[in-house]
């Protein structure tokens, strides 16, 4: 029988042996094309005031592994819970200095668990909650000393619980355990590298990275999760990948980037290398635009979340979802197609159409006997030839010793996506 082998593992095969009974498997991997990615206005809510779902300077927001939104209603002095189309749920805080108590919370942030992390700026502390908002613990105290904090602003907890603190004014970011103990800290006030001019933003990428946003040196610093410095991107101007002013940081589930550039009215992404992707934004107060600065959060299907401070609301966007077709066709018709490992009911040939620009996998499956019944000796997808069996007089596939060395994919681009086919070979028994 036929064997397929993922990626690179193909190179090591050398021989596949054919019984009587064979079933040809033909495996497709799809990209998508590396295009210009473009964001769409969805919905937003809030308006001036101190009602339900109202604001007074709006400033940090975050998203849980639900789809809750967060928001820390600065001047309202408590955090507001919504569902993912802005529905006020509940909110919990009030002015003042006890637990559970704020004057003015800023940054926020959730982690794996589902507690909440306020930095309560004034109270020169963090407090930690649980989803429904119930007070569990907290930590910090005016200074600048291990723990101490002055005007800390951005927060991150990274997937073992540990808390990173943005520490605005002592210009330095602090860490600490889930239960607030002490671990390190660096940073000092300049612009060299390692070095800050009031970061406020803060975000962990998957293997543990920390990002810093260094707004009065606009630029985004790469650290590890011990603080070593790694890299840089940004400088002062409105161009892609400049600055003025970058602020609020979040990062995605693949590992994206999203700042807001404060003063150029708008979100940038980047890869975590700092390569500029795409950007969303203008100034004014219609949809979709900006007035001020505010924090960023994305949710695990990728949509984005970004307080508008200066309009009082959050608003939210989703990526453009771009399609496209793939013809399957193979020279023999009447293969079965499997789509993402689900048999799709189509038989070649067969075009599939309205597909969205993400990875797929084909198979492309149909039994051949040992007699002279027909067997497939090429697949096309979107009209590249994927596989090539010369046959035997008799009908039977021709003896492969061996894989090609090495074995090159067929590669094509077909509308906003692009294809890439490994292919294989049997030997006769």
């Amino acid at each position: 029988m036929f064997e397929v082998m993922m990626g690179v593992d193909i190179l090591k095969q050398k021989y596949l042996f054919a019984g009587v009974i064979a079933v040809l498997l033909v495996l497709v991997l799809v990209l998508p094309v590396q295009a210009a990615e473009n964001y769409e206005y969805v919905t937003q809510w809030g308006s001036d005031g101190t009602g339900n779902g109202q604001f007074i300077r709006p400033f940090g927001v975050a998203v849980d592994s639900s789809g809750f939104v967060y928001v820390t209603d600065a001047l309202n002095h408590r955090v507001q819970k919504f569902d993912s189309g802005g529905k006020y749920i509940t909110q919990w805080g009030s002015y003042g200095s006890g637990n559970g108590e704020f004057k003015e919370p800023t940054g926020i942030a959730v982690d794996s668990s589902g507690f909440i992390y306020v930095v309560d700026t004034n109270n020169f502390r963090v407090q930690k909650f649980d989803t429904s908002g119930k007070y569990v613990t907290q930590w910090g105290s005016y200074g600048s000393g291990n723990g101490q904090f002055y005007n800390h602003q951005g927060i991150a907890v990274d997937s073992s619980g540990n808390v990173y603190v943005a520490d605005t004014n002592n210009n330095r970011v602090q860490k600490f355990n889930t239960s607030g103990k002490y671990v390190t800290q660096w940073g000092s006030i300049g612009w060299s590298n390692g070095q800050f001019d009031l970061p406020i933003g803060i975000a962990i990428d998957s293997s543990g990275n920390v990002y810093v946003t260094d707004t009065d040196n606009n630029r985004i610093e790469k650290f590890d999760s011990g603080g070593t410095y790694i890299g840089q991107w940004g400088s002062y101007g409105s161009g892609d990948n400049k600055f003025i002013g970058t602020w609020g940081i979040a990062i995605d589930s693949s590992d994206f980037v999203y700042v807001t550039d404060v003063r150029n009215y708008r979100v940038q992404k980047f890869d975590t290398s700092g390569n500029y992707i795409t950007q969303l934004g203008s100034y004014g107060s219609g949809d979709g635009q900006f007035n001020s600065q505010g924090f960023v959060a994305v949710d695990s299907s990728g949509n984005i979340y970004r307080v508008d401070m200066g309009n009082y609301r959050v608003e939210k966007f989703a990526k453009v979802k771009t399609t496209g077709s793939l013809a399957v066709t193979s020279d023999t018709d009447g293969a079965e197609i499997y789509l993402d490992g689900a048999n799709t009911g189509q038989v070649t040939p067969y075009t599939f159409t309205d597909l969205e620009s993400k990875d797929y996998q084909i198979v492309v499956k149909k039994q051949c006997y040992s007699d002279p019944s027909p067997l497939i000796a090429a697949v096309s997808v979107g009209g590249i030839t994927a596989i090539d069996f010369p046959l035997e007089s008799d009908g039977t596939c021709m003896s492969a010793p061996e894989f090609p060395s090495p074995a090159v994919p067929v590669t094509a681009a077909i509308g906003c996506v692009g294809v890439m086919i490994f292919f294989a070979r049997r030997k006769n028994p």
